[in-house]
């Protein structure tokens, strides 16, 4: 009987640890769901103006954490574009001296390894020309025309996925368990019960 106790216990962990695995996969879906939801707006419904970048710096983030895979990085870049001045955002507007009046901003990249950092810097070195979606009346800016692979989370999206069949599977094996153990139950008991009908008439044979 404390077989089937442990056997029964373990699916019973099993279960726990798929649900937990669920739970997990739930946060990282959410968080890139919003940063999906996000750029998908940005890129589809904000309109586009043209530009120059005019600073760029590679940064890093450290969330909590002992490995160096805790370390993300991003490039922020500062940028002066030419909207109608109208639809520039809060404090945005740039006012040069003999020069032209320009919306100026800052945008930060998708977080991620040091070398896509760096790709985006060369990319979009200081100086050089850009089209930026832009949100009216708003912060928000986008590099316009990036590869969707380097403005979409896939690799949140992907270890989301792997996360979930994860947990996925532990709920299969601890019903594939606990069915087992269901099965076994009837047979395990019927073996006692002979078992003990057997000592039964022994004793009585031997009396």
């Amino acid at each position: 009987m404390k077989g089937a106790e442990t056997f029964r216990g373990n699916a019973t962990g099993l279960c726990y640890a798929g649900y937990f695995a669920w739970l997990v996969a739930a946060v990282f879906g959410f968080h890139a769901f919003g940063i999906v939801r996000e750029e998908y707006i940005a890129q589809h419904r904000w309109p586009v103006a043209s530009g120059e970048v005019t600073a760029a710096e590679e940064k890093s983030r450290r969330y909590p954490g002992t490995s160096s895979s805790s370390t993300v990085y991003f490039t922020r870049f500062t940028v002066e574009f030419d909207p109608p001045l109208e639809e520039c955002g809060p404090g945005m507007l740039l006012t040069m001296v003999g020069g032209p009046t320009r919306c100026t901003g800052t945008l930060d990249t998708l977080e991620g390894s040091s070398d896509s950092a760096y790709q985006f810097l060369r990319r979009h070195p200081v100086g050089s020309h850009i089209s930026v979606h832009y949100q009216p009346r708003g912060t928000g800016l986008r590099f316009a025309g990036e590869f969707t692979g380097d403005i979409y989370p896939w690799k949140k999206i992907l270890v989301t996925v792997v996360i979930f069949f994860a947990g996925w599977g532990l709920l299969r094996l601890a019903r594939w368990r606990d069915e087992n153990e269901t099965e076994r139950a009837p047979a395990t008991r019927q073996n006692t019960e002979d078992a003990r009908g057997s000592d039964e008439r022994i004793d009585s044979t031997l009396r």
